[in-house]
């Protein structure tokens, strides 16, 4: 029970630090022509950020734990995994769906928002996570190193699972998203 609490405490605490460090980097943004404030209140924006913060921590907070790496290399790992799939992912699908919204100008300060954030974030998951101070080397799974075949079988697998979710997202959210493009 002990062990959850302690969990529990630092996954809460990397939360605020990520909202922290996400709000204060896009008030920095707002002050740039080219970055527009989001549509809707203010209170939903902080809402979402907060809601969104919560589920990252949490999400990344186990497997920064449960690593066998340590130090930098698992805030390598951790950042490469945060900003591959929160700003990459997100500003290529923007920038192929909504190019006349998502200007050149307003992706590289998304994209410099997103690094910066990582950035911190991961060096601050690692430290709460108690797993900054480098261990002894410690020597590769055997499971890193799988056959041509199975690799492609994985990836093929993970393509379509995450088709299906995104096709999925896309249908709940029409309503909500033809209100957004209105707005924009």
């Amino acid at each position: 029970m002990k062990g959850a609490a302690n969990y529990l405490w630092r996954v809460l605490l990397a939360a605020v630090l990520l909202f922290g460090i996400s709000f204060v980097s896009f008030r920095v943004l707002a002050r740039f022509q080219d970055f527009r404030r989001p549509p809707g209140s203010f209170a939903v924006f902080v809402c979402w950020l907060l809601v969104s913060s919560l589920l990252v921590a949490a999400v990344l907070a186990y497997p920064t734990l449960r690593s066998r790496w340590s130090g930098t290399q698992l805030m390598v790992a951790i950042f490469v995994a945060y900003f591959g799939v929160h700003t990459l992912v997100n500003l290529s699908r923007a920038v192929l769906i909504m190019p006349d919204v998502m200007t050149f100008p307003r992706a590289a300060l998304l994209t410099a928002h997103g690094f910066l954030v990582a950035v911190l974030f991961s060096f601050v998951l690692v430290l709460l996570m108690g797993r900054l101070r480098q261990q002894a080397f410690v020597a590769e799974s055997s499971r890193l190193h799988l056959p041509p075949g199975e690799w492609l079988c994985k990836l093929a697998g993970s393509t379509i699972v995450c088709v299906g979710l995104y096709l999925v997202g896309q249908t709940l959210a029409q309503p909500y998203l033809s209100e957004f493009h209105r707005q924009v």
